[in-house]
């Protein structure tokens, strides 16, 4: 919300007059279109966003568990270079040399 969330679904919506059925089913955007329509009220959109957030990623990790061979990184601090290794059985071109 900091970043503007409200702002670009208003702005969304402006701009792109068929995606309100793209943006009702995306977490985040569905939670403020009652908002943007004088329905809601943006402490409970608030709520519900976080809510289904923390829901979709408990799915999204129970879905990858049952991947025993998938590889993990963190994100926030992997490279490009640390992606390719990882997924790769083939070293890095660069470490060839």
């Amino acid at each position: 919300m900091a970043d503007g969330l409200l702002e670009e679904t208003r702005r969304v919506l402006a701009e792109t007059p068929g995606a309100r059925s793209t943006l009702a089913s995306t977490i985040g955007y569905r939670e403020l279109l009652p908002v943007l329509d004088g329905e809601g009220d943006l402490a409970e959109a608030v709520r519900l966003i976080q809510r289904n957030s923390r829901r979709y990623a408990k799915r999204q990790m129970t879905w990858y568990r049952r991947y025993s061979t998938a590889v993990r990184l963190d994100a926030r601090t992997a490279t490009v270079d640390a992606v390719l290794e990882a997924v790769s059985p083939w070293p890095l071109a660069h470490e060839q040399e």
